[in-house]
Formats: C-alpha cells, sequence, structure tokens
C-alpha cells in the first residue's frame, strides 16, 4: 500500500533559542538531557512559564516565543515528489530493516525556493518495513571533522530535529511491459538560509532517528556504523556556485 506522511514538527531545540538565559532556563524542563523539549516538556515548560494550561496542540513556534524567539526555522520543506539524485552522502544499513543510500542537492529551480534537500533512498528495505515507520527525524549539526559543534559561550550542540517525510509507492507495471519498481524514501528540506544559520560557516552533520510503530527506536547511520554520521563540507553549504 503506497503512503505519504509528512514528517510533522513536534520538538524544540535548546541551542536554536536566542537567549542564553531562556537556553538555560529550558534545560530544566530537557529531562532526557538530549537538548530538545519534546511536546511534554514543552507544554510543562510553557505553563511555568503563562501559569496557564498548555493548548493540546501547541505548536514549536510558540515555545520559541515564549522564549524570546528562535535563531532559525526549523519547519521542513515538504517536495510534492520524490527524487533520488543528488550528491551521494554514503550508504546504510539498518538491523532488522534493510540497507539504502543518502544524497543530497541544492534545489533552485522549477519553482522550488532556495532549499538543500536530504533523501534517504531506503531500496534495500521492504516496503512493508518503510510503511512501519510511524516517525523519521534526521538530527542535524554545526560540525568539523564530522563532530557535532557547541556554539561559543553555550554548552549545548547547536542542532536541530527536522522531520522526514515517508514516501512509497506501489511497484508499477508500465506499457512496455517492464514494472517501474516501488519508491520507498524518507525525504526533507531545510531552506539554505536557515542552514547555513546552523552551520555557522562550519560543516554540517546528521543521523536519522526511526521511532517504529511497534514502539522501538532506530537509526540511520553512515555505513551502518553506530554513531558515524553524514557530512556536507562547509563549502558545500556556505558557498554559492
Amino acid at each position: 500500500m503506497a503512503i505519504t506522511k509528512l514528517g510533522k514538527q513536534n520538538s524544540v531545540a535548546l541551542s536554536n533559542v536566542v537567549s542564553k538565559a531562556a537556553e538555560a532556563e529550558m534545560k530544566t524542563f530537557d529531562t532526557d538531557g538530549n537538548g530538545f523539549l519534546n511536546s511534554k516538556e514543552a507544554k510543562s515548560y510553557f505553563e511555568a512559564k503563562t501559569g496557564t494550561p498548555a493548548p493540546v496542540d501547541l505548536k514549536p513556534e510558540i515555545v520559541y516565543q515564549l522564549a524570546g524567539g528562535a535563531q532559525r526555522s526549523s519547519d521542513p520543506y515538504h517536495f510534492s515528489y520524490s527524487d533520488v539524485s543528488g550528491a551521494k552522502l554514503g550508504n546504510f544499513q539498518v538491523p532488522g530493516l534493510g540497507a539504502g543510500n543518502a544524497v543530497y542537492s541544492r534545489e533552485r529551480t522549477h519553482g522550488t525556493p532556495d532549499v538543500f534537500r536530504f533523501t534517504f533512498n531506503c531500496d534495500f528495505i521492504d516496503q512493508s518495513n518503510v510503511e512501519d515507520i510511524d516517525q523519521a527525524t534526521m538530527v542535524i549539526a554545526r560540525s568539523v571533522q564530522n563532530d557535532f559543534q557547541r556554539e561559543p559561550g553555550s554548552d549545548l550542540i547547536e542542532k536541530l530535529a527536522i522531520p522526514l517525510d515517508i514516501r512509497t509507492t506501489d511497484p508499477v507495471r508500465t506499457q512496455y511491459g517492464t514494472t517501474r519498481p516501488a519508491e520507498k524514501v524518507l525525504q526533507t528540506g531545510i531552506p539554505t538560509k536557515d542552514l547555513r544559520s546552523l552551520a555557522g560557516g562550519k560543516d554540517v552533520a546528521f543521523y536519522v532517528e526511526l521511532k517504529m510503530k511497534d514502539g522501538t527506536t532506530k537509526y540511520i547511520n553512515r555505513e551502518g556504523k553506530a554513531f558515524q554520521n553524514f557530512s556536507i563540507p562547509y563549502y558545500a553549504v556556505n558557498v554559492d556556485t
């Protein structure tokens, strides 16, 4: 069964707030210490700051406003199509799921705003397994030689959590008697200005967290090695060609 599930932003990155005082205050609500406020933690922060019950559908932008503003947008760009072309970032293998490869490109044509596209092509993962992914999130950070970096004056890694769209298509029999294989991709876009703001003149590095429908968590790492990130060098992010 073909699906298109658009990723929805539901986290607040502590390092993304403008105010260092607000960053320190928000850390007290980050109960798991991962540098993000999830929906539950964000609601606790909202209620402590306002003294009123948090909305059921509390949006990250409201939390950022309450904290004094965000340095950059963390909302994903949704493409209306899947595209597995681009500069190759490396292969991946996820135990219990299968394998694939990651690519990126900068899109500036055909009505698309200036964004970087990130695509994880799950061509060696069964379609049913891709459709068992409940939520896919790319954690992307400022980096030097693949190591996540902190912003000056902060002990937090400068990073964002960007939701990925999950798209699959069924195999299609063509008029020529051949079969077009199923597409199975995880994909998102980040506006170039926001990616450059995150990079701060350095590289960016990232991995993907997969929340499965059975409640388990899996990770997409480069070459299937734990804690090995994909990366894009500073000149590809920061230099116009």
